[in-house]
C-alpha cells in the first residue's frame, strides 16, 4: 500500500509539474541553508574536543579586575595549594628562525609546562614528550608541531633524536605532537589562540629563582584539568578565595586581584559559539517559514482536489487512508527538497567557509559529510510532517458528499483560517529576521566607524627576531637600524619603523610609580608598548602635547616616555602631565645600568584601540626601543602598493644584511583590522541573507493567499462591480484584507524581536538590543514588501469583467 501511494504521488507530480518544482525549490533553500550551516555547527561546535575527557579541562585567568593572564608567582602558588585539580600547567609565546633545513623560516609556538600535555591528555605522534628532568636547564630540546613536521620536514619519522636549528642554537627533537587543538599564545586581551600558526613547535618552560618569585609581569596562560568529584563552581570558589589570600599576603602586586575558572571550549569557541547558536536558529525559523508556504500551497491545492478526494470516501476509503496518501505525497515532496538543498549545501558551504575569520577553530573539518547528511535526511522527514501533517488532515476531514455536488463544495472555513494562520505566522518569523539583521547591520556600522587611533592603509608588518649573537642592547639597536634603513631605501617604502606589538595587539602590561606622588599610587600599572624613531608619523597617530620618540632618545640620553590620552585621563585628571617622570623597573632589571629606570614624559599621543577595534581604549605609555632594545620586535612599513606585493622585496632586503633572518607573517594592518571584524561582518551578512529570504518567502504568502481568495470571489467581485462598486474600491478591499494579515503578524513579529534582541545583545557595538530605529526599520521594510505582494492580485481583483464572472457562475 505504501508503495502504491508512492507511485500514485509520483504520478501527480508528473500531472503538476509547475507545483512540484515551486514546492521543491522552496524546501531546498530552507533545507539547503539549514545543511550548511549544520555542517559548519558539527565541526565546529557538536563534535568533541580532541582531548580525554575534554569536559574536565579548563582555563585559569587572573582578574586585575579584568580577566588577565597569570603572573609566575602567583602560578606557582596555584599549582602548590590548590586541590580542586588533578593537574595544571603553564604556558607562553614563543617564536624563533628556523634555519638549517632550507630557506630562514619564522615558526612560533609555546613554551609549556612538563605536565602540559598530560593535562591535555594528548599522545604524540611520535617520540615522547617532557619529562619534569626537562625542566632542568641544560641540552635544548623541543617538540615539533604536526604541520610543521609535515611541511618542513616531509614528515620524516626518523626527525627524533636529530637538531634543529632555532636562533641559531642546536635543539634536539625529542618528539613530534599529534594533530590537534592547543592552546598556545595567551594575549593580553584574556584570550587564548588555538591558531595552527601558533602550533609549530613547543619546547619546556623553564623559570630561575627570579622569574619564578615575578608577581608583576602577567604573562602565562595556565591549563587545568579538574578532579573527577570537583565541579566547576567548587574550583571558582577554591581559586577565588586563593586570590582573595594573595591579594592579602602580596598588597603590593596582588591588591585588588583574583582568580577566574572558564570552561577551555568555551576558550576555544569565543564568541563563533553564541554567533553560530544565532545563526542555526535563525535558519530554522527560515525553514518554518517555507514550511508554512508550503503548507499554505497545499491547502489551496487540496481545494482542487476535493472531488478527487470525496470520491476516494465515497467509495470507502477512510480518513486516515486519505490523510496518509496526502502525507505521503508531501514526504516524497520534502525528501526531493532536500536532495536539492544537500546539492545547494554542497556548492555553498565553502562560501560559508571562506567567509567566516580564520581564527575559527576546525574550519578545515568542515564537510558535508554522512554525519550532515543524516541530519539532512532527518530535516527533511521532520519537514515533511511539518508541513504536511495538518493540511493532510484536514483535507481529508471534508465531508464527501458537499465535495460530489454539481456545484461545487463551499468554501471551508478551517482551511481559509488555517491559510490566514500560516501567513501570519511567516509574517512575524519574517519581521524577528529583518529586525535582527537591521541590529547587527546598524551595529557592523558602528564598527567600522570606530577610528582605531592610526590609519592602517598602506602600512605591512612583519616580525623580526634576531638570533642571540645580537647580545648586547647596541648590537640590538645597531641591527635593527640597519634594518630598518634598508628597507626606507626600496623604491616603494615611504616610512619605517620597529615597534615590539603591533597596534592592534597589546601583550605587554608592566608596572610604574609616578614619581613625587603620595606612596599610596606606587606599583600602578599599564600597558607597554616599545617602539622606535618615526612609530607616530609611520602610523600618522596624531600627538595631543608635547614630541614624539626620536633619534634623541638613544641609549644613554635620558629616559623618555610618550603617554596616551587615556593614560593622562586616569593618572593625570585635569593638569599637564609634561615634564613629569615615572618610574619603571622593568628595563633596568632587564640591563641594569644599560637602560635608563627614570623616564620623563615628553609627549601625549591619542589613544589607539589596541586590544581590538570593539575595545575602549586602554592606557598605554610608550618607550623607545633604543632605551628598551628587545630582539624579537615587528617591523612597520609605510609603502605606497598594495603592502602584501612588496613582501619579496623586504625578504631580500633582510637576507642581504643577515641570511639567517626571517620575515614572519607578513600582514597588511589593514587586513587585520578587517580579521578582527570579521565574525560581526560574517554575522550581520548572513542574517541578511535569511531575513531577504525569510521577506521573499513572507511576501509569496501574502501573494499566495490573496491570488487564490481572489480567484475564489470571483463572483461575489464580479456582483460588486456589477451593483456599482468602482475598481479602486475593489483594490482598497483586498490591499486592506492582505494589509491586516501583515498588521497581525507585525505586532506577533516585534513581540517576538523583543525578545531577540536580547539574544542579540552579546552580539551588538554601539546599538541598544531595543534600537528603536531598527525595529522601525524592519517593520517598514516588511510593510512595503507585503504591500507590493497585496498590490498584485488586488489588481487582477480590480480588473474583473462582471459580465464574464456572472455568465461563468
Amino acid at each position: 500500500m505504501f508503495l502504491n501511494d508512492i507511485r500514485f504521488a509520483f504520478a501527480v507530480l508528473r500531472r503538476q509539474p509547475g507545483f512540484a518544482a515551486v514546492v521543491i525549490v522552496t524546501l531546498a533553500l530552507g533545507i539547503g541553508a539549514n545543511t550548511a550551516l549544520f555542517s559548519v555547527a558539527d565541526a565546529v561546535l557538536f563534535r568533541p574536543l580532541p582531548y580525554r575527557a575534554p569536559d574536565r579541562l579548563v582555563a585559569l585567568w587572573e582578574t586585575t579586575p579584568r580577566k588577565a593572564r597569570a603572573a609566575p608567582a602567583n602560578f606557582l602558588d596555584w599549582k602548590r595549594d590548590s586541590r580542586s585539580f588533578e593537574k595544571m600547567a603553564a604556558f607562553g609565546a614563543v617564536g624563533f628562525t628556523l634555519t638549517g633545513a632550507g630557506e630562514a623560516e619564522h615558526v612560533e609556538g609555546a613554551s609549556v609546562g612538563v605536565d602540559y600535555f598530560d593535562v591535555l591528555g594528548v599522545a604524540p605522534e611520535l617520540g615522547r614528550l617532557f619529562l619534569a628532568r626537562d625542566e632542568e636547564r641544560g641540552h635544548a630540546i623541543v617538540i615539533l608541531g604536526a604541520e610543521l613536521w609535515q611541511r618542513r620536514f616531509n614528515g620524516d619519522r626518523a626527525i627524533v633524536g636529530r637538531s634543529v636549528l632555532l636562533d641559531g642554537t642546536p635543539h634536539t627533537v625529542i618528539g613530534v605532537a599529534a594533530p590537534g587543538l592547543y592552546p598556545s599564545w595567551p594575549t593580553a586581551s584574556g584570550r587564548i589562540s588555538f591558531e595552527q600558526r601558533h602550533q609549530q613547535l613547543f619546547v619546556p618552560m623553564r623559570m630561575d629563582g627570579r622569574r619564578a618569585a615575578n608577581r608583576d609581569s602577567h604573562v602565562l596562560g595556565v591549563v587545568a584539568r579538574l578532579r573527577e568529584d570537583v565541579g566547576l563552581k567548587e574550583a571558582q570558589q577554591e581559586m577565588s578565595a586563593l586570590g582573595t589570600r594573595l591579594a592579602a599576603q602580596y598588597p603590593g602586586t596582588n591588591e585588588g586581584e583574583g582568580a577566574m575558572v572558564t570552561p577551555l571550549d568555551v576558550e576555544l569557541l569565543g564568541n563563533v559559539k553564541p554567533a553560530l547558536r544565532l545563526l542555526l536558529g535563525a535558519v530554522c525559523l527560515v525553514l518554518l517559514l517555507a514550511c508554512a508556504n508550503v503548507a499554505s500551497v497545499l491547502l489551496a491545492r487540496a481545494a482542487g482536489r476535493e472531488r478527487e478526494l470525496a470520491v476516494r470516501r465515497a467509495l470507502g476509503a477512510s480518513r486516515g487512508r486519505v490523510a496518509a496518501l496526502l502525507l505521503t505525497e508531501s514526504l516524497l515532496l520534502s525528501l526531493l527538497g532536500g536532495a536539492l538543498g544537500c546539492f545547494l549545501a554542497a556548492l555553498g558551504v565553502g562560501a560559508v567557509v571562506s567567509a567566516l575569520p580564520g581564527d575559527v577553530p576546525r574550519l578545515a573539518e568542515v564537510a558535508v559529510n554522512g554525519r550532515v547528511l543524516a541530519f539532512a535526511l532527518l530535516s527533511s522527514l521532520l519537514t515533511g510532517l511539518a508541513f504536511g501533517l495538518g493540511p493532510s488532515w484536514l483535507a481529508s476531514s471534508h465531508d464527501p458528499s458537499l465535495g460530489l455536488k454539481e456545484s461545487g463544495p463551499a468554501p471551508d472555513r478551517r482551511r481559509q483560517r488555517a491559510r490566514r494562520s500560516l501567513v501570519v505566522m511567516q509574517v512575524a518569523f519574517a519581521l524577528v529576521l529583518l529586525t535582527g539583521a537591521e541590529l547587527l547591520g546598524r551595529s557592523f556600522d558602528q564598527l567600522r566607524r570606530v577610528d582605531p587611533g592610526f590609519k592602517p592603509e598602506g602600512i605591512l608588518t612583519f616580525d623580526l627576531t634576531l638570533s642571540p649573537r645580537y647580545a648586547e642592547p647596541a648590537q640590538i639597536t645597531s641591527a635593527y637600524a640597519e634594518v630598518v634603513e634598508r628597507l626606507r631605501g626600496l623604491p616603494a617604502v615611504k616610512a619605517a619603523t620597529i615597534a615590539y606589538d603591533s597596534p592592534l595587539a597589546s601583550n605587554w602590561i608592566d608596572v610604574f610609580s609616578i614619581e613625587d606622588r603620595p606612596q599610596t599610587e606606587d606599583s600602578l600599572a599599564a600597558r607597554l608598548a616599545i617602539v622606535g624613531p618615526g612609530y607616530f608619523e609611520t602610523l600618522q597617530t596624531p600627538l595631543v602635547a608635547g614630541r614624539p620618540l626620536d633619534e634623541r632618545d638613544a641609549q644613554g640620553a635620558t629616559g623618555a616616555v610618550v603617554l596616551s590620552q587615556a593614560f593622562v585621563d586616569r593618572h593625570f585628571p585635569g593638569e599637564d602631565p609634561l615634564g613629569h617622570w615615572l618610574a619603571l623597573g622593568t628595563p633596568s632589571f632587564t640591563w641594569g645600568s644599560k637602560a635608563p629606570s627614570r623616564f620623563q614624559i615628553v609627549g601625549v599621543a591619542t589613544d589607539v584601540r589596541s586590544l581590538g577595534i570593539a575595545t575602549r581604549p586602554e592606557p598605554t605609555y610608550y618607550i623607545s626601543a633604543q632605551q628598551f632594545p628587545q630582539r624579537g620586535m615587528k617591523v612597520l612599513l609605510k609603502v605606497g602598493l598594495d603592502p602584501l606585493s612588496v613582501v619579496p622585496s623586504v625578504r631580500a632586503a633582510v637576507a642581504r644584511f643577515d641570511g639567517s633572518l626571517a620575515v614572519g607573517n607578513p600582514t597588511a594592518l589593514a587586513l587585520a583590522i578587517a580579521r578582527d571584524t570579521a565574525q560581526p561582518r560574517f554575522n550581520t551578512l548572513v542574517l541578511m541573507g535569511f531575513s531577504a529570504l525569510a521577506t521573499s518567502l513572507a511576501a509569496v504568502g501574502v501573494y499566495g493567499l490573496l491570488a487564490y481568495s481572489v480567484a475564489r470571489r470571483t463572483r461575489e467581485i464580479g456582483v460588486r462591480l456589477a451593483m456599482g462598486a468602482r475598481p479602486e474600491q475593489i483594490t482598497r478591499l483586498v490591499v486592506g484584507e492582505g494589509m491586516a494579515l501583515i498588521a497581525a503578524g507585525s505586532t506577533l513579529g516585534l513581540l517576538g524581536s523583543v525578545f531577540a534582541g536580547r539574544l542579540l545583545s552579546a552580539l551588538l557595538f554601539g546599538v541598544e538590543p531595543g534600537d528603536t530605529l531598527s525595529f522601525f526599520a524592519g517593520t517598514f521594510t516588511l510593510l512595503v514588501v507585503g504591500l507590493a505582494a497585496t498590490y498584485v492580485p488586488a489588481r487582477t481583483a480590480s480588473r474583473v469583467a462582471p459580465a464574464t464572472a456572472l455568465r461563468n457562475e
